[in-house]
């Protein structure tokens, strides 16, 4: 049997609305009531739902809101993530990464120091990855784990942009959603498409995944492939169909000493191996945090108590379990000084092993037993044996070698050198006797232990003799330094450097390159030089380029040349050569130059003539001459003078007027480059002007044929 009642109340100041409904099961008389109210007054409302004793209600006033509930779920529509734009104080807190990229933990992600800024204005720092120098398309993904339920919608978004792809190529950035079970195993996912490169900030959506069957966990998360240079921000997870508008997620919490409250972690709040040396902040851990016996040996991971981690005085018996802090769970150094307090050693019973550094103060410590065979290092002064004690029948030694000691002077006896070996002998304690030649090494005396002013060695000897002038090598050839010889035999007072042969048999003085080839000789007659035929005896030979900077003057016979004379850099340049075979002298400048010539300061005489190339080949041809070659002949003025260095030789000719701003004398430009006159074109002028003439006469001599 089922009842249900609806009403709603309505007065001055209250609105109420009641519902509710009563069944008796027939069969066993049980009944139940169900009842759910919403009371609406001026400064209060109530909502309240009843089920037999079971009652839930939310009570908003202006003092405050009173929820009262059997049991209390949440569940946000907004983002599920932590640090989901990278505003924690540690940049990566809450991200993981993953990939087969290998540059470094971070799988290549990095703090950019860069921001997105929207349209309003707001900023948030973005991750960076730039891979365009990779050779090989690897790929990276940061990602974030958060706890899902199977068949619930999950939507995601993030901003980010993909700048360029280098060289190896690649594809990339896109989202990613991936469903995981218990044990980290992918149950599904859900993967967008790539951004290729150039593409801007762009919020990118994945949305209305369903986690399948099993899911405890969904990651989000960002991938990116190959030689990319990318950047991102504000990633969104949030429950649903559809990606909920941006909701900036905060930064890790971190949970210091003065954050915990007084006993608050208990053993059962602690999972086994939980505790690391990472998870502890520098003496975050107190005494008055630890509830007694909270810490048991489960709790701790090995070596995760280190010496930092401990308040001083934090560690108290009735804080520890019993047998909870082996030497597994204690970090090498940890228990330091500041961390025990103990009255006395006595405290301590056990093996203190070896003792590496300290004092130990005899005056208040008494050491017992102590065994002579185990002092191993240092030595007993004489401060600290007592006098007479050593006497003979505690020395036991063959020989003097057992004593080191100074043994003051001995004045008599014998020390046999045969079967004693001195060291340390000071040349400065012999006061007698000398040192014979065989007592000295090979080699021993140098150049810095000679003091002379002047030394002869081997000064009889037939080969070699090193005297105070130079060195003589067997009489035949010498290096030395003296007075001048002259040509009449007399020894002049000017001193000099002679190198050379000394005697009858010297044929040949060389001197040669770094490589043993000669580069200058003189040869006397008779020197014997072999298949060589670039050698003329009783003359210096030379075998290299040679440099003159200054003028060379040359006596006797002259300057005499089997080949040409060169000048400017080499034959290209400038030179002058004898054709043995055509008898002629040829002078040779570059012709292909402007303004090239041959300069003459005097007359030239000549028994030949003076014949002018004048092959088409050597000539780009201009055309005819157009000028009236007769009026430029008879506009010149012929002048008779005299050179100013020869003014006894009468000369004739055009003059090139160089002195005057109006020229006073006049001549065809045609025939003179305003420093010389071309002969060559003064006689092809005057040819062109007598055939002026020819015609001339001839036209006359048609006119006077008229008339006869």
């Amino acid at each position: 049997m089922t009842s249900a009642e609806t009403t709603i109340t309505q007065q001055a100041g209250l609105i109420q609305l009641k519902a509710s409904q009563t069944s008796v099961d027939t069969l066993t008389g049980k009944m139940t009531t169900a009842e759910s109210k919403i009371t609406q007054m001026s400064s209060d409302i109530n909502l309240r739902v009843t089920k037999n004793d079971i009652i839930n209600q939310i009570n908003l006033s202006s003092e405050g809101v009173l929820i009262s509930a059997n049991k209390l779920t949440i569940e946000t529509t907004g983002n599920m993530l932590t640090n989901s734009e990278f505003q924690s104080n540690n940049f990566f807190d809450g991200w993981f990464f993953q990939g087969t990229q290998t540059v470094n933990a971070n799988k290549g992600f990095y703090d950019s120091a860069g921001y997105h800024q929207d349209s309003t204005g707001g900023r948030s720092y973005s991750v960076g990855i730039d891979r365009r120098a990779d050779t090989t398309t690897y790929w990276s993904g940061i990602y974030q784990d958060v706890r899902a339920r199977a068949d619930f919608p999950y939507s995601a978004s993030g901003v980010f942009t993909v700048n360029e792809i280098g060289a190896a190529g690649g594809s990339g950035a896109r989202l990613e959603l991936e469903a995981l079970d218990s044990a980290g195993a992918i149950l599904g996912y859900s993967r967008g498409v790539y951004r290729p490169a150039n593409s801007g900030y762009a919020t990118i959506k994945i949305e209305n995944f369903v986690a399948p069957s099993g899911t405890v966990k969904m990651r989000l998360k960002w991938v990116v492939h190959g030689a990319t240079r990318a950047y991102a921000t504000r990633f969104m997870l949030n429950k649903g169909v559809k990606a909920a508008p941006y909701d900036a997620s905060t930064g890790a919490l971190y949970v210091v000493g003065n954050m915990i409250v007084d006993g608050a972690i208990t053993a059962d709040k602690v999972a086994a191996n939980a505790i690391v040396a990472g998870k502890i902040a520098a003496n975050a851990v107190t005494a008055t945090q630890i509830s007694a016996g909270a810490i048991t040996t489960v709790k701790l991971a090995a070596g995760a108590v280190t010496a930092t981690t401990i308040g001083a005085g934090a560690v108290i018996a009735d804080k520890i379990g019993a047998n909870a802090v082996t030497t597994a769970k204690l970090a090498a150094g940890a228990v330091t000084s500041d961390k025990i307090t103990v009255a006395n050693l006595a405290a301590i019973n056990g093996n203190l092993g070896t003792l590496t550094a300290g004092t130990i103060d005899a005056s208040v410590v008494t050491v017992k037993n102590l065994n002579a065979s185990n002092i191993s290092t240092g030595t007993l002064n004489a401060a600290r044996i007592a006098a007479n004690t050593i006497t003979s029948t505690h020395i036991n030694v063959a020989n003097l070698a057992a004593i080191s000691a100074n043994l003051g002077t001995i004045t008599a006896g014998t020390i046999n050198a045969s079967t004693v070996n001195i060291t340390n002998l000071n040349a400065s304690n012999i006061s007698t006797g000398t040192l014979n030649a065989a007592r000295i090494a090979a080699n021993s005396i140098t150049a810095d232990k000679i003091s002379a002013t002047s030394l002869a060695l081997f000064s009889n000897d037939t080969y070699l003799k090193v005297l105070s002038n130079g060195v003589y090598f067997s009489n035949k050839a010498q290096i030395i330094f003296e007075n001048w010889n002259d040509s009449n035999g007399e020894l002049q007072s000017t001193e000099g450097l002679y190198i050379g042969g000394r005697g009858s048999g010297t044929k040949h003085v060389a001197f040669t390159r770094s490589n043993g080839s000669t580069f200058m000789l003189r040869s006397e007659t008779g020197m014997a030089y072999g298949a060589n035929t670039n050698i003329a005896t009783n003359a210096l030979n030379i075998y290299d380029y040679t440099h003159i900077w200054n003028s060379m003057r040359v006596h006797s016979t002259g300057l005499v040349l089997d080949g040409y004379l060169a000048m400017g850099g080499g034959v290209s340049e400038a030179s002058i050569q004898y054709d043995k075979g055509a008898g002629t002298m040829n002078f040779r400048v570059p012709g292909e130059r402007s303004g090239s010539y041959y300069w003459f300061n005097q007359k030239v005489i000549s028994t030949g003539s003076f014949s002018t190339s004048s092959q088409l080949s050597l000539k780009d041809v201009k055309g005819d001459y157009q000028s009236d070659a007769l009026a430029e002949i008879c506009k010149t003025n012929i002048v008779e003078y005299a050179y100013k260095n020869s003014p006894n030789d009468k000369q004739l000719s055009p003059i090139i007027d160089d002195v005057n701003v109006t020229p006073e004398y006049y001549l065809p430009d045609i025939v003179h480059d305003n420093k010389t006159v071309n002969l060559y074109a003064m006689s092809s002028l005057s040819w062109l002007a007598i055939k002026q003439l020819a015609q001339k006469i001839g036209k006359i001599e048609e006119k006077l044929n008229a008339y006869i």
